[in-house]
């Protein structure tokens, strides 16, 4: 008994090292200088990230198919979890090939799965911030909606370059 204890303990564990090396590597994967697209720079996930987004819905429909031989008494269960992992894989593959956002010296360009396109002036930029839980960077409008930007992007030293150009500093949260 107390070594099903130790071994759910450890593979836990184990679920976190192995999640943290793989964030690690990604974020060293990811180009710090934006490709440049008709005088724009882009910020993209980069090839590594958008596998990983593959690989989430491979998994997915794999856990989905595993629920498919459920037990009668389980089913319903298992159904609603593979269902679950689908829509969270779905939702990653989403992010990490549909997720752009270009910048010029009068405004940044936004386009997302999850919101329309968006054209936003820098003087409406009115905070920044980052986030230590979500590992994501924070741009503050006046009325446009928060941007946010992963360290994961590509490109995002380029754009961390015209914050600073710009004087817009870190505002950390209290």
């Amino acid at each position: 008994m107390l070594a099903v204890h130790i071994t759910s303990g450890f593979g836990g564990i184990l679920g976190g090292v192995v999640s943290a090396i793989l964030l690690t590597w990604l974020t060293a994967c990811a180009n710090k200088d934006a490709k440049k697209l008709a005088n724009k720079a882009v910020l993209m996930y980069g090839r590594p990230v958008r596998v990983l987004g593959w690989f989430c819905v491979l998994i997915s429909l794999f856990i989905l198919y595993a629920a498919s031989g459920a037990s009668a008494d389980q089913l319903v269960l298992a159904w609603c979890l593979g269902t679950g992992f689908l829509v969270m894989g779905f939702s990653l593959f989403l992010e990490f090939h549909f997720v752009k956002i270009l910048f010029d010296g009068e405004f940044i360009y936004t386009v997302s799965p999850w919101r329309p396109a968006r054209k936003i002036p820098w003087t409406a930029i009115s905070g920044y911030a980052f986030s230590d839980i979500n590992k994501w960077h924070i741009l503050k409008t006046t009325s446009y909606g928060n941007i946010r930007l992963s360290i994961l992007l590509s490109g995002l030293g380029t754009f961390l370059q015209e914050l600073d150009k710009r004087k817009i500093r870190n505002q950390p949260s209290r």
